[in-house]
């Protein structure tokens, strides 16, 4: 079924347990881009509605979130003409979208490409890049939102250390339905490019020290994780082995720590953008593509 048929793109979907799901994306009203949803109530979408705000320059990078419960929270980047911020918005299934909130710090920098995740109680971390004008030098930020009181907190620097004087690309965010949460990403502090890592505390209601997820001597990138129902993560990115390109994985048993670095892949060719997902209990599958020219075949493996 087409729900758009206006110039469209940057689309993303989440589903709850009982088989609503929401859509989200990037569309045109004739003066601008704005950000569009579209919900499934189990059996058709409804008409797209905008989400975000009229009369303002383009909105870019819509991302949702959705609970198993059907409580959601999209995130995107709207531009007022001369700068971009970041805004939210949360949705029932039931009640529908209760309207655009700012949920960044007002900085004559950019803050762009956000993520989201929302925990079974309908709490949502999101987590942004935001570009200092002045240097160009960018850093990750965070938000939450406390379902308990129905209000976003204040936006922080996820760290004021030197760690983020570079550029911090290649992010995700993942989340248990606990309220636990992870964030991987790659810090272009080289070359070589490390992978680092910060969990959220859900317990202390805090993010905890950051961490090096991988620190080899080669170049690291497409850092990607996910979190199982215990707060357990696994990462996985490609490593530069000097000769070859590999996609290497590890795993963060909760309260215990991290264990080593495995190769998840054996072949004789470059891989690349590996992505991974876990299902409640904690195994694995990661994907990844194999080659940088000609056939690039898509390969597997899995977890127990």
């Amino acid at each position: 079924m087409q729900l758009d048929a206006s110039q469209t793109n940057y689309p993303d979907v989440a589903i709850d347990n009982n088989g609503h799901a929401v859509a989200v994306w990037r569309g045109h009203d004739g003066t601008n881009y704005r950000i569009y949803a579209s919900e499934y109530d189990g059996s058709s979408w409804s008409v797209r509605e905008p989400i975000s705000l009229s009369g303002v320059d383009a909105a870019i990078y819509p991302h949702v979130a959705m609970n198993a419960d059907g409580a959601a929270i999209a995130v995107w980047g709207q531009s007022d003409g001369s700068q971009v911020s970041v805004w939210a918005n949360r949705f029932r299934v039931g009640q529908g979208w209760a309207g655009a909130k700012f949920i960044e710090v007002q900085t004559t920098g950019d803050a762009d490409a956000p993520e989201v995740a929302v925990d079974a109680q309908g709490n949502a971390i999101c987590v942004f890049r935001l570009t200092l004008d002045a240097t160009c030098q960018r850093s990750l930020w965070t938000n939450r939102y406390d379902a308990g009181v129905g209000s976003w907190g204040t936006a922080t620097e996820l760290d004021a250390g030197p760690i983020f004087d570079a550029p911090s690309t290649d992010f995700q965010l993942t989340m248990a339905p606990g309220g636990d949460a992870f964030l991987i990403w790659r810090q272009n502090a080289g070359p070589p490019h490390d992978i680092l890592g910060k969990r959220y505390d859900a317990a202390s209601g805090s993010w905890l020290a950051t961490q090096p997820v991988e620190n080899d001597a080669g170049d690291a990138r497409y850092a990607r994780a996910s979190m199982d129902d215990d707060g357990n993560v696994i990462a996985v990115w490609t490593q530069d082995d000097i000769t070859a390109y590999s996609v290497r994985s590890r795993r963060y048993v909760a309260g215990v720590g991290w264990s080593d670095a495995v190769t998840v892949e054996s072949g004789s060719v470059d891989a690349f953008i590996p992505t991974v997902a876990t299902d409640p209990s904690g195994n694995a599958v990661c994907v990844w593509r194999d080659g940088t020219s000609g056939a690039t075949p898509i390969s597997s493996n899995r977890r127990d």
